[in-house]
């Protein structure tokens, strides 16, 4: 299968049932809301796809939610499940860092940091526990509207 071919098949079962519930209560538990001024330019869902050698690529759908919520879908070629991670988000001028951890796994804090640029979110500081050494690709803002992964 293509690898484009691939990330769309991951998307479609990266939300397992129950998992929904599990992102309500962290979100719940650890939410602040976002300034105001956030809402009309970074809310919304963004995509990031970094190649990983030739036959491999980690996707990463990152949702910012009113509110201050965040969803994060991480899944790679091998590892067509993925996973889904839930927290906050906040934004200070134009840095937005994200806090996220795994439903039902002991936590483990995945914080990024990002600097929008426009229509992208660029990578500043990330936990090399989950990403290596090199930072997630550049997340490119979505259409509105587009389906959940």
């Amino acid at each position: 299968m293509a690898l484009e071919g691939k990330a769309r098949a991951i998307r479609r079962r990266l939300v397992r049932p129950g998992a929904a519930v599990a992102i309500m209560a962290i979100v719940a538990l650890g939410a602040t809301a976002a300034p105001a001024s956030a809402a009309g330019t970074v809310e919304g869902r963004w995509r990031s796809t970094r190649q990983q050698g030739r036959d491999s690529a980690l996707f990463l759908t990152l949702d910012l939610l009113p509110g201050g919520a965040a969803e994060l879908y991480n899944a790679t070629v091998e590892d067509d499940q993925g996973f889904l991670e839930a927290g906050t988000w906040r934004l200070q001028g134009s840095v937005i860092t994200v806090l996220v951890f795994e439903p039902g796994q002991p936590p483990s804090p995945n914080e990024l940091v990002l600097e929008q640029r426009g229509d992208n979110l660029v990578p500043m500081k990330w936990n090399p526990d989950f990403y290596g050494n090199s930072p997630p690709a550049v997340f490119v803002r979505q259409p509105q509207g587009e389906p959940t992964p």
